[in-house]
């Protein structure tokens, strides 16, 4: 009888002994079949062996079919026993193939070594000799080559054909005769156009292969190697053909020598270099589809001569060859001519289409490693033979222990249902069981203590308790377990219990029964109740709260807004259902977006204590609004705050904004009292340097030495430039303001500013009518201007555009610093050249600030700009952006009361000097000196005096005609304002100027600018001295 299995067993082991067969039957096909081919030397062997192969490989499968199909109709052994049959039985069958995989590879290495020496063995014998064949074809080509081309020979032929002269003739072959024995050729022939042969010794008839090859010569006068064929009579035959010199327009005749090859050529390549039984050397070549052999082996010298055999689909060694299938030169395994197993070497012969193959049959070659392979197959088997016996002696010792565990495992059964009842005696947990038709089986103390019954009372029977219940026939018909909440009858009363419910299986997995946990859960039910509550009351605060807030939940969900969140920022639940979609739309900026998101996540991270975070959001209308976020934890979810505070740091931008203006304004004022203190030294050394240069060029011929003093003369008025420029920006310069109209001062430099920005860059004017007056020095719009426009030149690269506009302008109070309340004249200058950063905007003012190349610009213009606009009472706002150009606002002060004329309005006399006699006072000698040069070279006699006193002495002598007092401000006894004063009253009516490099500020200290005495600043030209001078004597 067939013991019963499972269904689902039964497929399983099934499919394991198809699986087995089907890994078996494979490596042993694959390794069988590789092991024949080495072993066998012929196809015959190969028959016989595989026949062997397959009797045996019929009586292991059997055998090892007979042991699986035993195993699978065997009864199912229990769980341990197939799990210890399923750890055995694959470690097993491994190491056998383990074994087996081993041996091969011991095999494939042995044959493999084999393969590697013979093969470096026939290549050297293919390469030496291809090396032999081609150099003897090229010393028969070379004889050949010799008698065609000789002049001698040429002549004869040519005269013998004229005359027809049979002594001629004989003398002629005679010759070519000799030639020929001694370069060991065996027939000589020689073809006319005609095709007509002079053959010695003379040939029944020419092969037909001959008479192709002289036919083509004839026509192309090319050189040729026929053969090797047979001729007409059986001869074995190599011909090397060669034309000779024509005669004038008819072509010459075609020399022909021809050799035995197997006399000559196939001794020299058919002795093998070492013993060999089967090893030869062949010739052949490619005829079209075919392989056609030239050479016989050293058994069968003329076997198998101009035998051909196909070349595509052929395992032919030599067809692998020709058809590229193996590299020439390689080692190749294939068949023979014959169609034995051989490998060998082919290679081609140079200046020739034969290639030579050096061949051995594989039998030779694999015969050397037979015995190495039979003691690897044998040392296989008695491995696996071993791997069986041990398999068998530790099956045996494992069932011993097997048969010890299990006597251990029903003592540790024995103890596992000890402990399950202590478990459940000690348990806080009501634990019951029921058997199918509802009798108690367990019943545990806290059973009893919870319903109030005896464990005595109701085991065994049936009984109303807390496993009488719908869910317990539910559970008996579903088999699996389920947790649910239950309301009980107990002494204290309805009590709500947690109970879990499952079915009781036996040995076989049947249910006999069903099994309770219950625990009391009331206390935990009511605190929940109550946390309910909290939660109801923590909602209604949440909505009345005053400030926004919102509740983030698990996965970034977003739980719920209070309404002042709404109101303040616009969004509802449904526009943000998520934190991902909070910073999408309420940070569109990416950077700031990631930087809340790292915030939020380290905000999880810290826990209490965190500090809270200023971001600026988007509202759904757009507008931005300044928060500060603070999270608290609650469970899981956290509590957002967002505590608006946009007008405490509007406030405190703008407190930092007037700080930054007043650090700006106290720089300025530092730098300028530098510019001070050095001004009037430079301004002197200037003047000298200007008054020499100005000297020089009046006693010098127009020239190298006139150019070199007007470059002296612009250098050092280029300075001086600088020196005002710095006492411009620090408000310490010498101004004259006055009450002017933008619309009629701008105008006339607009000409003066094209020439400045160049002309590829377009200047536009724009003026508004009825524009306000300011009250300014006329001059110092101009600096403005002329600095606004160099900047405007340097920031546009090739053509662009600079536009200059004037408006009036209202500014109310609350607009942004730097403006201030007030009316305003707009000056603006925009141009649209690269444009500005942040980061550079916020230094464009500072002195010395520049971002041009060294030497292309001080740092200065738009600080001057800044000090002149301040020192007016006004202000600039700037706007620029990479890539957008910028724009200059100068705001200039609205002045109540009428325009004046502008300075220079008149036209200037030119300058003159004259006779009069000027008393020159300055305590630098060197100041001094040039002065009196530059007054003499003007026309006007001079009294030079180094100090106050002096010129008092001078004042005091009656006969001197003095007509003008020139005088330094900043003398050492007395300022020149004092002298001018002392003079006048020795001389009333004496005409007096002054003349300074101090800054107006040190001047007006020394109270020089009170009065009305003129001041000309240093350095002066000759022409400003010449102008200033002439005035003074004509007031």
């Amino acid at each position: 009888m067939i013991p019963e299995t499972s269904p689902s067993r039964g497929s399983i082991a099934i499919l394991r002994v198809v699986l087995y067969y089907a890994g078996f039957s494979a490596v042993w096909i694959l390794l069988s079949d590789r092991l024949v081919v080495m072993v066998a030397a012929s196809a015959d062997q190969i028959t016989t062996l595989s026949t062997i192969k397959g009797w045996f490989f019929v009586g292991v499968t059997s055998l090892l079919l007979y042991r699986m199909m035993k195993r699978v109709l065997r009864p199912e052994p229990s769980r341990e026993r197939r799990t210890r049959v399923r750890r055995f039985v694959p470690p097993v069958l491994i190491l056998g193939l383990v074994i087996l995989a081993l041996a091969w590879g011991g095999i494939h290495q042995v044959y493999r070594q084999l393969e590697l020496t013979e093969a470096a063995r026939l290549q050297a014998v293919a390469d030496s000799k291809a090396l032999q064949v081609s150099e003897w074809v090229q010393e028969r080509r070379g004889d050949v080559a010799f008698a065609s081309s000789s002049r001698f020979w040429s002549k004869a032929y040519y005269a013998w054909r004229k005359s027809g002269n049979a002594a001629e003739r004989a003398r002629l072959f005679g010759n070519l005769e000799t030639y020929r024995d001694l370069k060991g050729f065996q027939v000589l022939r020689v073809f006319d156009d005609q095709l007509t042969a002079q053959t010695f010794p003379p040939q029944p008839s020419q092969a037909p292969e001959l008479l192709e090859a002289v036919k083509a010569a004839m026509g192309d006068r090319v050189s040729r190697v026929v053969g090797p064929y047979r001729d007409p009579g059986g001869a074995l035959r190599l011909d090397f053909l060669a034309p000779m010199a024509p005669d004038g327009d008819r072509p010459g005749p075609i020399l022909v020598l021809t050799v035995d090859p197997a006399s000559q050529l196939y001794p020299r390549f058919q002795v093998w270099p070492v013993p060999t039984a089967t090893g030869e050397v062949v010739l052949f070549r490619r005829l079209g589809d075919k392989v056609q052999y030239l050479s016989g082996s050293p058994q069968n010298p003329d076997g198998q001569i101009q035998m051909t055999q196909p070349l595509e689909g052929s395992e032919l060694l030599t067809a692998q060859a020709l058809r590229g299938t193996a590299p020439l030169g390689s080692f190749i395994k294939g068949k023979d001519y014959n169609g034995g197993l051989v490998a060998g070497v082919v290679q081609p012969v140079r200046g020739t289409d034969w290639f030579l193959v050096a061949k051995v049959d594989q039998s030779e070659l694999y015969a050397a490693g037979r015995n190495q392979v039979a003691v690897i197959g044998l040392a296989a088997l008695l491995a696996i033979f071993i791997t069986v016996l041990v398999d068998r002696m530790f099956r045996q010792q494992r069932i011993l222990v097997q048969a010890e565990r299990d006597k251990g495992l029903q003592a540790e059964r024995i103890r596992a249902l000890r402990l399950l009842d202590g478990i459940a005696t000690a348990s806080s947990d009501a634990i019951y069981a029921k058997d199918r038709a509802g009798r108690y089986l367990l019943f545990n103390p806290e059973a009893e203590r919870a319903f109030g019954m005896k464990a005595a009372d109701i085991l065994g029977k049936e009984a109303q308790g807390p496993g009488a219940h719908e869910e317990d026939s539910a559970i008996l018909l579903r088999g699996s377990a389920r947790t649910l909440e239950e309301v009980l009858a107990t002494p204290q009363g309805p009590r709500t219990f947690l109970v879990t419910k499952g079915p009781l299986r036996d040995d076989q997995g049947g249910i006999m029964g069903h099994y309770g946990i219950a625990k009391d859960i009331t206390e935990r039910k009511l605190k929940e109740q109550a946390l309910q509550d909290s939660w109801l009351r923590f909602r209604q605060l949440f909505e009345a709260a005053p400030v926004p807030m919102c509740i983030l939940g698990e996965g970034g969900l977003m739980v719920a807004l209070n309404g002042q969140f709404s109101r303040t920022f616009g969004f509802t639940l449904e526009d943000i259902g998520s934190l991902a979609q909070w910073l999408e739309r309420a940070w569109p900026d990416p950077a700031s977006r990631e930087q809340a998101r790292a915030w939020l996540e380290a905000r999880a991270a810290a826990g209490p204590g965190a500090a809270p975070f200023e971001a600026t959001l988007a509202c759904l209308d757009g507008e931005a609004r300044t928060v500060l976020l603070s999270a608290t934890a609650i469970g899981g979810e956290f509590l957002l705050t967002l505590s608006d505070i946009t007008e405490r740091v509007k406030a405190e931008r703008e407190r930092q904004a007037l700080q930054a203006e007043i650090q700006q304004s106290q720089k300025m004022e530092s730098i300028g009292r530098l510019a001070g203190g050095v001004a009037h030294d430079f301004n002197n050394m200037l003047g000298v340097i200007v008054a020499n240069a100005e000297v020089g060029m009046l006693h010098s011929a127009p020239g190298k030495a006139m150019d070199r003093f007007e470059e002296i003369k612009k250098a050092a008025m280029r300075s001086a430039e600088l020196t005002r420029q710095l006492l411009a920006f620090a408000r310490k310069q010498t101004v004259s303001p006055t009450v002017i109209d933008l619309n009629q001062a701008i105008p006339g430099m607009l000409q003066m500013l094209s020439r400045l920005i160049g002309e590829n860059i377009t200047l536009d004017y724009a003026q508004r009518d009825g524009l306000w007056p300011v009250r300014m020095d006329a001059t110092q719009v101009d600096q403005i201007l002329a600095n606004l426009a160099v900047n405007a030149r340097d920031a546009i690269a090739g053509v662009g555009r600079m536009t200059i506009h004037t408006e009036n302008r209202v500014v109310r109070p609350g607009e942004a610093p730097p403006a201030h309340p007030g009316d305003f004249v707009v000056l603006e200058v925009s141009d649209d050249g690269r444009g500005m950063d942040a980061e550079v905007l916020s230094h464009i003012f500072e002195p010395f600030f520049t971002t041009k190349a060294v030497g292309k610009g001080t740092g200065l213009g738009l600080a001057t700009v800044y000090g002149i606009v301040k020192h007016s009472g006004g202000f600039i706002e700037v706007r620029s952006a990479p890539g957008q150009g910028t724009t200059f606002r100068v705001h200039l002060p609205r002045h109540e009361g009428p325009v004046e004329k502008l300075p220079g309005a008149d036209a200037e006399a030119p300058s003159r000097g004259g006779r009069e006699c000027v008393l020159v006072v300055e305590d630098e000698p060197m100041h001094l000196d040039v002065t009196v040069m530059l007054l003499g070279s003007l026309g006007y006699r001079t009294l030079a005096a180094a100090s106050p006193s002096e010129a008092l002495a001078f004042l005091a002598q009656p006969e001197l005609d003095i007509g003008l007092l020139l005088t330094d401000v900043i003398m050492p006894e007395m300022n020149g304002r004092e002298l001018a004063e002392r003079a006048r009253k020795m001389r009333p009516g004496l005409r007096c100027l002054l003349m300074s490099g101090y800054t107006a500020d040190i001047m007006e200290h020394h109270g020089v600018m009170e009065g009305e005495l003129k001041v000309m600043g240093k350095p002066f030209s000759l022409q400003d001295l010449a102008r200033e001078v002439r005035a003074a004597m004509d007031s």
